[in-house]
């Protein structure tokens, strides 16, 4: 899917979201339903499954990769700059809504960027997700990735009566840690036949 960089607060409180100093205000928004840059992109994802949910799709499985932008105090030639972060984001409802299959989808995903060593770790504090189905992709302190089921309450605020699975990788951070072990060997310049023929011809 694609998704916008704009938000309404109203958005991440739908999310379960805090409000609070990073929140990025849009000067002139396009309208109210833009007034802010999103700090995450699960309430983008969550519009987009209850759209589809809305549709009676079922068996939903979207992917997104885009930015989200964190006021960080930055400044580049006296002019304050947001600190953005490219995030791959993944949800499911329906059949595969599963948290077990979610992680393997991450893992898949880790393993094919050349991330081999992390921890996952259980996450109770993300009022976004349920607090006992919920882990983080831990290096080290850094998390790079969060997965689990949504929470009840954030199902009920856009009108999704089915479980939910989201995850959240940081694209940048799996640039920072990856290993690239892939060795390329050049391709043969007389391939092997694999195809035997045979053909009768006359004698002459």
């Amino acid at each position: 899917i694609c998704t916008y960089g704009f938000l309404a607060k109203n958005d991440l409180k739908k999310a379960n979201i805090e409000l609070n100093e990073e929140i990025i205000k849009i000067l002139n928004p396009l309208s109210e339903d833009y007034t802010i840059m999103r700090t995450s992109t699960i309430p983008s994802m969550m519009q987009a499954l209850a759209f589809n949910n809305s549709k009676k799709n079922k068996d939903v499985q979207l992917f997104d990769i885009s930015k989200t932008y964190k006021n960080k105090n930055q400044a580049i030639e006296n002019v304050e700059i947001p600190n953005e972060e490219t995030i791959l984001t993944i949800g499911i409802y329906g059949k595969n809504a599963d948290f077990y299959i979610l992680k393997g989808i991450v893992e898949n995903v880790l393993e094919l960027s050349g991330v081999s060593r992390y921890d996952i770790r259980r996450e109770e504090k993300n009022p976004t997700f349920h607090p006992g189905k919920t882990a983080n992709v831990n290096i080290g302190t850094d998390i790079i990735a969060t997965l689990g089921e949504i929470h009840p309450i954030v199902l009920e605020n856009y009108d999704i009566s089915q479980k939910v699975v989201i995850a959240e990788i940081n694209i940048d951070k799996i640039v920072k840690y990856a290993k690239n072990t892939k060795k390329y060997v050049e391709l043969p310049k007389f391939p092997a036949v694999t195809r035997d023929i045979a053909i009768i011809v006359d004698e002459d």
